[in-house]
């Protein structure tokens, strides 16, 4: 190279020329009509570095456009920024790289049309509710039966439904409002993950509603197969929120949260605080909440993780 380099400072002695104007000047004579194409063509090899140049407009970063991951929280507060590298490391190991922007689009508009769907079946609720006050009893009694989970009706009735849609069932609404919080707290987690597309998306939502399903019903049997009468229904979307929690704990351990606004505490302590919680209120007879429920879908959250997002090769 410094040979040839030297060639061009005799050639142009009043005028200093750059390294990579040098060879910009070598090419287009390689390009056009020379009487020594040969010698050229040796020059521009001679001048050429070992590895290609990378052309202006392909200096872009590898990992395609996004904007920056935010930390949520479970109630009213600010989140703050969080930096992915590393998962994006494990979860592109496999050389694909998909239109990023695309799919965080899809899956933010998945985990918006499942709030819908959970306010939409509680307005429906409302409605039953007030015609049910009016003396008009058969919307809520068909209602009941089909959209939150019994244990005698499920294995009795084989009313196997009940599994899903008990999931997007609440009565509360300070119960719906809880939940809905929660799951766009943690599921935009998920759901902005590089590598994580729809369907990935939804079997963890899905099937950590269905593990929760289970979970309850496997605490439930105990009381139906002594034939006793249980009347205690399961409901809500706590299972699909532990699950997304689960895997958004594994991802993202160091995400700041701010518990209702007020108690800032890392992903990872949050998680297990609630599943600690969940754990010893288990069979407790007073408690309202379904804590078998949670559980099973963390569990399933968790499993998903390991089984399927962590270290994937797309």
């Amino acid at each position: 190279m410094s040979s040839a380099y030297h060639l061009l400072r005799t050639l142009r002695p009043t005028k200093s020329i750059p390294p990579v104007k040098a060879i910009q000047s070598i090419t287009s004579i390689h390009h056009s009509q020379s009487i020594y194409p040969t010698r050229t063509f040796h020059l521009t090899r001679t001048l050429q570095p070992t590895r290609p140049l990378r052309p202006p407009q392909s200096t872009r970063l590898l990992y395609p456009t996004r904007p920056p991951m935010t930390s949520t929280f479970l109630g009213l507060g600010r989140g703050q920024n969080l930096a992915i590298p590393d998962l994006e490391r494990r979860l592109y190991s496999g050389g694909f790289r998909p239109n990023y922007q695309a799919q965080s689009d899809i899956n933010m508009k998945i985990l918006w049309g499942l709030i819908g769907i959970n306010v939409g079946v509680w307005g429906y609720f409302m409605y039953v509710k007030a015609q049910a006050t009016q003396g008009f009893m058969k919307p809520i009694t068909q209602f009941v039966p089909n959209f939150t989970m019994n244990v005698r009706e499920f294995f009795g009735g084989k009313k196997y439904w009940q599994a899903l849609t008990s999931c997007f069932t609440h009565f509360d609404p300070m119960h719906l409002l809880f939940n809905m919080v929660s799951a766009y707290s943690l599921g935009q987690f998920v759901a902005r993950t590089p590598g994580i597309g729809p369907g990935k998306f939804l079997t963890l939502v899905i099937g950590s509603g269905l593990a929760g399903s289970a979970g309850f019903l496997a605490q439930r049997m105990r009381n139906y197969e002594r034939g006793q009468v249980d009347r205690t229904r399961g409901l809500g979307f706590s299972g699909c929120v532990m699950g997304m929690g689960a895997a958004a704990a594994f991802m993202y351990p160091h995400a700041k949260m701010l518990i209702m606004g007020i108690v800032p505490a890392p992903l990872w302590a949050l998680s297990l605080g609630y599943l600690v919680y969940d754990g010893y209120y288990l069979n407790d007879k007073k408690s309202t909440t379904g804590h078998a429920g949670h559980l099973g879908g963390a569990l399933f959250g968790a499993a998903y993780y390991f089984l399927k997002l962590r270290g994937a090769r797309f």
